[in-house]
């Protein structure tokens, strides 16, 4: 039962997570009223940022986002692999 249960809502967490990680790293944007485009930077920093990468920023906003930004990736990351997991796991019981 349980089995059957993830398998169904499974995609649809994954949907779910996607949209609030985008409305979370939208919010991000608009707090810190950045000159750049919201697309330039969302698809940007899908990836986490390296450290080089921000100390060599020199906008302090920027620099504070590519923080946050990499916060909220790492824990969108682990909670898609959690969700992923327990989708292939789920699947692969026959």
């Amino acid at each position: 039962m349980i089995r059957t249960y993830i398998l169904e809502y499974a995609p649809v967490a994954f949907v779910i997570l996607f949209i609030v990680y985008a409305l979370i790293k939208a919010r991000i944007i608009s707090r810190k009223k950045l000159d750049r485009g919201y697309w330039d930077l969302f698809i940007n920093t899908i990836v986490p940022v390296n450290k080089q990468t921000i100390k060599n920023t020199f906008q302090e906003k920027l620099k504070q986002y590519y923080k946050q930004s990499n916060k909220v990736n790492y824990v969108f990351y682990v909670l898609f692999f959690v969700v992923g997991l327990l989708y292939f796991l789920m699947w692969s019981i026959v």
